[in-house]
């Protein structure tokens, strides 16, 4: 992990994983942040040994088992998945 690297670019990091990865993944419906970093501006430098934590959802009644933590572009991601059931709607 970058010991210096800024909360914009672990977001990005964040991203690209979930584009290239989740979003493929049948079920797909979004991603969205959570944790500690969520109200960080990006030029915030990430503290050490902390993660990006996303949240996939996914429309499956059982969500795939949580990955945990991985280094993708430098980033600590933590990726967990929850099943669109399990959300309040919007309203």
């Amino acid at each position: 992990m970058d010991v210096n690297m800024q909360v914009g670019a672990a977001r990005q990091a964040a991203e690209e994983w979930v584009l290239k990865h989740a979003a493929r993944e049948a079920g797909f419906k979004g991603a969205y942040y959570s944790g500690s970093t969520v109200g960080l501006p990006d030029d915030a430098v990430l503290p050490p040994a902390s993660d990006m934590d996303v949240m996939i959802v996914t429309n499956q009644a059982e969500p795939p088992v949580k990955l945990g933590k991985f280094l993708y572009g430098g980033a600590l991601l933590e990726i967990t998945y929850v099943s669109s059931n399990e959300l309040s709607s919007a309203e």
